[in-house]
């Protein structure tokens, strides 16, 4: 997210940057014009995917629709800016042109900002990630070892720890510290004469129960724990991040 919005105040820095030395090339530049009449517009397009990029943090269902918006009107932009139907044609650009392609792109990343501002604000309201950690109540061994690391937005590392810290737990309360991971889940939660008994285990039902947490469990060691152990992989959305536990 800080990296989403660090990358948006570059790009806009460099809009304005951009803007400045168009308004001070002569009319008769029309090369110059044309070049960074085309800049603007690259750099134009970026920042909104960027903002597009942030507002799927908070509203994924938001996010198709505006896309398929920003790529249609890019494309009627850049058709515009080069002033020509086919790619046989001149490159011109009068200076009044340019300057209306620019500011109509202005005003959209302007009506994009407020789109993402009003989602943000929505969303904080009522999808802030850490009160959504906290109110997700979870066991106080996970809660020790993910909470710093979620709040410092070191995502991928809370829940490679979370996990870690699910299986030293069964180790400790099963005594099996001899054994790891997903075969330390089939001995521990095993219907068949369990460490740790979940139910009484007096009907199907109840092993059907006690058998499921055992898949759960070894699922979570092989499709989880494991590839994170094992490679390094990049999780940014602290939103699809508490959907791991």
């Amino acid at each position: 997210m800080s990296e989403l919005k660090q990358r948006r105040a570059e790009l806009n820095a460099e809009i304005t940057a951009l803007e400045s030395t168009l308004e001070q090339v002569p009319p008769n530049q029309s090369d110059m014009m044309l070049s960074l009449s085309i800049r603007i517009l690259e750099k134009m397009i970026s920042a909104n995917e960027n903002m597009i990029d942030v507002i799927e943090l908070f509203s994924p269902s938001m996010v198709d629709t505006l896309r398929q918006e920003l790529e249609w009107r890019k494309k009627q932009y850049e058709k515009l800016l080069r002033n020509r139907d086919t790619d046989d044609e001149p490159l011109t650009v009068p200076h009044q042109h340019a300057r209306f392609i620019i500011d109509r792109m202005n005003y959209e990343r302007k009506c994009l900002d407020a789109i993402f501002v009003a989602v943000v604000e929505s969303a904080g309201r009522i999808a802030d990630p850490i009160k959504i950690f906290n109110s997700m109540n979870f066991h106080k061994v996970i809660h020790e070892v993910s909470f710093p690391l979620f709040v410092g937005e070191h995502y991928d590392q809370a829940i490679f720890d979370a996990y870690k810290a699910l299986n030293n737990y069964v180790k400790d309360k099963s005594g099996r510290a001899d054994l790891d991971g997903k075969d330390l889940m089939v001995q521990v939660f095993s219907s068949k004469n369990p460490i740790l008994q979940l139910n009484p285990l007096q009907n199907e039902s109840d092993e059907d129960e006690q058998e499921g947490f055992m898949f759960l469990y070894m699922g979570s060691m092989v499709g989880i724990r494991n590839p994170k152990a094992h490679e390094t992989i990049q999780q940014p959305d602290p939103i699809k991040t508490l959907e791991w536990p």
